[in-house]
């Protein structure tokens, strides 16, 4: 295979320089003003007068925030998926589907054309800051992999289809990369995401691989499958991918997988890149500088917003863009782009790190908090807490969720109980304990109102954790029909959902060991 990478790093280095130079408060504020003009002819640019906008003020006073939900019920109404000219003027024929991993509600986000060019633009940017920041690189002389979700596409109306975005995406892969992209199109077309993972780790055993990118848990999944087809189990990452340098991830809190990357990756000289991509938008991405957070990137076609969180949820909050954001606040994410999405709630919580270049990380998402009790321990506090805590004791954490256990009729207080998979799995009673101890000690430190509500037991107890058997979660989604995909395991999940008795069932099936087995069953 030819290797395209000296070319590629030429374009790579002019590109990088730009973004460098580049204003972002002013690259912002052109897209707005841009995107405003391209829509003030439709339905939704008329009803709110985007052709008047000459600033974001102007905007912000025009256009309220709106959910998913509301942008489907109020803006484009019962003549959904048809939606051409009422809030984008491009005919819209590709939806992305995608599901609220506390909820599962399924959401279809438009994708006309010039968003599927956004995200391949952000992807370009991506290995871009790659290219630039490894002069002895030789990424393109090999094939790179992206592990895609569900490859099928469903006509969700004459002409319209809806598939998940890494599938819609494979349809727009610019024809300058293709030959460097390792997906053989027999392994495409198998239905069924483990299936065609499965397939895909055969056809890459004898393949000079030299990306890989998904989300987490699936790069570990992969990776497992990968060493068991080359008949090389236990043996490390760097044997059975010697070529490997860049390894993408992205898509859920990387805190408590990093344990588990850092074994795999042990001896192997493949770089980990982090990336805040969503079907509305590709947000930010690792830029190889090893500055804390990801670049978010400004000049992509969509706009963003930032609202403190006490005002998350408001039509009309206080709305800050990043021209007058703060370092270390936390806000909810707002968007708006050139697929028709305006004042947009994504509902990802963000905090910056940096405004010259703007950088941010992930820290959790909105609605999703544990506060059965009233203690509001958000996501991420959990997801830090325990990986911290199975890292204090040389394990990562494959997978995770939590739930609350409400008192019994004869005590006041109730409880949080994790389920987890760890990496190596874990059976000594004792080390489960330790980690339990230890990540309720960490969530204290992080977040001060479990830490009250935890005082003397009175309203919180101690935690339970149960460790639970490799892939059980994976099991379990595909038990349901939602394994791949855009679907993801709820790292919260409500009472209701813990207390069904199927579900019940197969966590008891797969229990290794717990901290407390007389409330196994609670």
């Amino acid at each position: 295979m030819l290797d395209a990478t000296p070319l590629l790093r030429a374009y790579a280095r002019s590109r990088v320089s730009r973004l460098d130079r580049l204003d972002a408060v002013r690259a912002q504020e052109r897209t707005l003003l841009r995107l405003c003009r391209e829509a003030a002819g439709t339905l939704f640019g008329r009803e709110h007068r985007l052709a008047e906008v000459a600033s974001v003020a102007d905007f912000q006073t025009r256009v309220p925030v709106r959910s998913y939900d509301q942008m489907r019920s109020e803006v484009w109404g019962d003549v959904f998926p048809r939606i051409d000219g009422i809030s984008w003027p491009e005919p819209t024929r590709e939806f992305a589907i995608t599901s609220g991993t506390s909820t599962g509600n399924r959401k279809l986000v438009p994708e006309p054309k010039a968003l599927m060019r956004s995200h391949m633009r952000a992807i370009t940017d991506l290995f871009s800051f790659y290219l630039a920041a490894t002069p002895r690189s030789r990424l393109f002389a090999g094939p790179n992999l992206v592990l895609l979700g569900a490859t099928d596409l469903t006509e969700i109306a004459p002409g319209i289809i809806a598939g998940d975005l890494t599938g819609l995406g494979d349809r727009h892969t610019p024809w300058l990369v293709r030959p460097w992209r390792f997906t053989p199109r027999s392994v495409e077309m198998i239905d069924g995401w483990e299936a065609r993972i499965n397939r895909l780790a055969e056809a890459a055993v004898a393949s000079d691989i030299r990306s890989i990118s998904g989300y987490p848990s699936w790069l570990i999944f992969f990776f497992a499958r990968l060493a068991e087809a080359a008949g090389r189990v236990g043996e490390p990452l760097s044997a059975l991918m010697p070529s490997l340098e860049l390894v993408i991830h992205g898509g859920v809190d990387f805190t408590s997988y990093r344990p588990i990357f850092d074994r795999l990756l042990a001896g192997s000289k493949a770089a980990l890149r982090e990336t805040y991509a969503a079907s509305e938008a590709f947000v930010a991405a690792d830029d190889s500088s090893g500055a804390h957070g990801m670049r978010l990137l400004a000049d992509h076609g969509v706009f963003y917003e930032f609202v403190p969180l006490a005002e998350a949820g408001r039509r009309w909050p206080e709305r800050r863009w990043i021209g007058d954001v703060e370092l270390g606040v936390d806000y909810a994410l707002v968007l708006s782009n050139s697929g028709g999405l305006w004042g947009y709630a994504l509902g990802d919580v963000v905090r910056f790190t940096d405004r010259d270049p703007p950088r941010l990380i992930v820290a959790g998402r909105v609605e999703r908090d544990l506060s059965a009790f009233g203690e509001h321990v958000r996501e991420a506090e959990l997801s830090k807490a325990l990986g911290d805590a199975a890292a204090g004791l040389g394990y990562g954490v494959a997978d995770f969720t939590v739930h609350a256990v409400p008192p019994d009729v004869d005590k006041v207080a109730g409880r949080h109980r994790y389920l987890v998979e760890f990496e190596p799995s874990l059976s000594s009673r004792e080390a489960i304990a330790e980690i339990a101890r230890r990540a309720d000690t960490r969530l204290q430190e992080l977040n001060d109102n479990y830490r009250v509500y935890r005082a003397h037991d009175l309203v919180v107890e101690p935690p339970e954790l149960v460790s639970l058997a490799a892939g059980t979660f994976n099991d379990w989604m595909r038990r349901s029909g939602r394994l791949g995909g855009q679907n993801k395991f709820p790292r919260i999940m409500s009472h209701e959902q813990a207390s069904e008795k199927a579900f019940q069932e197969f966590v008891k099936q797969c229990t290794i060991q717990q901290s407390a087995p007389e409330c196994a069953n609670g």
